[in-house]
């Protein structure tokens, strides 16, 4: 999970210290990354295979729309 909040960090979405533990502060920041980068097709709030899929292609510099960083 450190992974994760640190990606989210890295995309302007959390600012805090990565945890390690997927909280509900960690599923809200992945409910932001999914609604500013229009991922569909997993749950909100989960680090699914959709959202994961997204995050790599941001992280990557190929990332979709959106983005209020």
């Amino acid at each position: 999970m450190s992974a994760l909040q640190q990606d989210l960090r890295q995309v302007h979405i959390d600012h805090r210290r990565p945890t390690g533990v997927y909280d509900d502060r960690t599923a809200q920041d992945v409910s932001t990354f999914q609604s500013w980068y229009g991922v569909q097709g997993d749950p909100d709030g989960v680090y699914g295979p959709n959202t994961q899929a997204m995050m790599a292609q941001v992280l990557a510099g190929n990332g979709g729309g959106g983005g209020n960083g």
